[in-house]
C-alpha cells in the first residue's frame, strides 16, 4: 500500500526482514518519493477515482488548473459513453466505468 499527501509518496519497505530490522532499531521503515507537477495530478487523479467520493471539481481547478481544461474533455467522452458521471461537486466513475478504471484513468495522466 502507499500513501500521498499531494506533494509525496510513501510505502513500507518490501522486504519483511529489512522491515522488520527497522521498526526493531526504530529507523525508517518506509520509502518516500517527492513528485513532480505532473505526477502530483496523475496521483490525485488515480487516487480521486478510486473512492466514492471522485476528482473534486474545486481541488482540480484549484491545484492543478493547466490540466483541468484537459481533464473536463476527456471526462465529457467517459460521461458520453456512461462510464463517468458528474454532480455538483465531482467527477465519479460509474458502476460500468469502475470495471475500466485502470484504462480510464490512464487516459487522463499527463506526462
Amino acid at each position: 500500500a502507499h500513501s500521498f499527501n499531494g506533494h509525496s509518496r510513501q510505502w513500507n519497505v518490501a522486504h519483511n526482514p529489512q522491515y522488520m530490522k527497522a521498526i526493531k532499531e526504530e529507523s525508517s521503515f518506509w520509502e518516500q518519493e517527492e513528485l513532480t507537477p505532473a505526477n502530483q495530478y496523475n496521483e490525485y487523479i488515480m487516487t480521486a477515482l478510486r473512492t466514492k467520493w471522485g476528482v473534486d471539481s474545486a481541488t482540480l481547478l484549484a491545484k492543478y488548473s493547466e490540466q483541468a481544461i484537459n481533464f473536463e474533455k476527456i471526462a465529457e467522452k467517459y460521461r458520453n459513453e456512461g462510464l463517468m458521471e458528474k454532480n455538483e461537486e465531482a467527477y465519479i466513475l460509474s458502476a460500468k466505468g469502475k470495471l475500466l478504471a485502470d484504462a480510464i484513468m490512464a487516459d487522463f495522466f499527463v506526462d
